[in-house]
């Protein structure tokens, strides 16, 4: 008797252990569920882990898991919003009115379109002198020396740059995370070089294909959609799989900086349709009497703010950090630096 007393202690032991080892387990195998679905879409990030550089381990060396005081998969969608500031005619809403006007109960995270590049061929392109100008700028406008924020990004120079700049805005010197799940090809079935591949075999543009997919405008939709996951549902995992679960625990406010391949889906969802990026047609219009062109998309600095309020609900906003939350393809001046203003393709975003 007093040995089987014995071995079952040791088995409540070792049941317990297993317990707490499966506890980690489930957190780990969470966060690579989150990484492979949004990377089984991508063919442009090429990164290897969910934090590449300044990543904090553990006494094993794999890389901490950060138990978030939030869970994506449980919070639910406010009403309304509720902060008070006011939307422009284009449906975007200032990133620094938005904060300086939200609660200091609500938590943030930005997710932007980085700013204005050089070129858009590599990861190595940098950004143009009024595209840190801009990022910096937007930092001022998110300035409070009572807290600092939390910045991530995509691995290429253009998106750590903004990160950077607009940390240099607010007084801040931080290290850039990198996370894979900002990567641009979320919203696709497939790789940006498919898609690549189709724009140029049928001769289409690539900002108006995805334009198509997000505004649901009937183009081409049999040779389109399938390229695409279904917009509303694939916005909402973003925000509950890719972004809530790990917002970090030390921080109100989170900046993450990604691609137009990702922003322009993500915004249309967040807007319900709203924000005015459609990338159209130039057509004549009878009744004004001139052309038109519906040709807009999603600018830099623009995006979206998820903002968990105080009753533990999401609200989604579409914001600008620059003065409009659309740019115009057709504008020389605007668009001076792109490579090309009537065939942009996913690879060179």
């Amino acid at each position: 008797m007093k040995y089987l007393l014995i071995f079952a202690l040791l088995w409540v032991l070792g049941c317990g252990d297993d317990s707490s080892s499966g506890g980690v387990s489930d957190a780990t195998d969470s966060l690579s569920s989150g990484s492979t679905q949004s990377s089984s879409a991508e063919g442009d990030g090429n990164l290897t882990g969910d934090l590449v550089e300044g990543e904090s381990s553990n006494s094993s060396g794999e890389p901490a898991v950060v138990t978030p005081d939030v869970s994506g998969s449980t919070l639910s969608f406010a009403a309304a919003r509720t902060i008070p500031i006011q939307v422009d005619t284009n449906g975007f809403y200032s990133a620094a009115e938005l904060y300086q006007k939200a609660s200091k109960e609500y938590k943030i995270a930005f997710v932007l379109r980085h700013a204005e590049r050089q070129t858009s061929q590599n990861k190595e392109s940098m950004l143009t002198v009024k595209g840190a100008t801009a990022a910096e700028n937007l930092g001022v406008g998110l300035k409070d020396d009572s807290e600092k924020f939390f910045y991530a990004s995509t691995d290429f120079i253009r998106t750590q740059e903004t990160a950077l700049y607009i940390a240099k805005g607010r007084g801040e010197t931080p290290v850039v995370e990198k996370w894979d799940r900002l990567n641009g090809g979320y919203f696709l079935t497939v790789s940006n070089d498919s898609l690549d591949a189709f724009v140029k075999d049928n001769n289409l543009n690539a900002w108006r294909v995805i334009s198509a997919y997000c505004f649901n405008d009937g183009f081409k939709a049999d040779e389109i959609l399938p390229h695409f996951y279904e917009l509303e549902p694939r916005g909402e995992q973003f925000v509950k799989e890719n972004i809530i679960p790990h917002l970090p625990t030390d921080y109100r406010v989170s900046v993450f900086i990604s691609h137009d391949v990702l922003l322009e889906p993500l915004t249309v969802y967040a807007s319900n349709g709203t924000a005015d990026i459609y990338y159209g047609t130039t057509k004549f219009d009878p009744e004004l009497g001139k052309t038109v062109d519906n040709r807009k998309w999603i600018n830099y600095l623009a995006g979206v703010a998820i903002v968990i309020n105080a009753s533990n609900e999401i609200e989604l906003y579409p914001v600008r950090g620059d003065e409009l939350g659309y740019m115009r393809s057709s504008s020389k001046e605007e668009n001076a630096e792109r490579d090309s203003s009537e065939a942009p393709l996913l690879g060179t975003y």
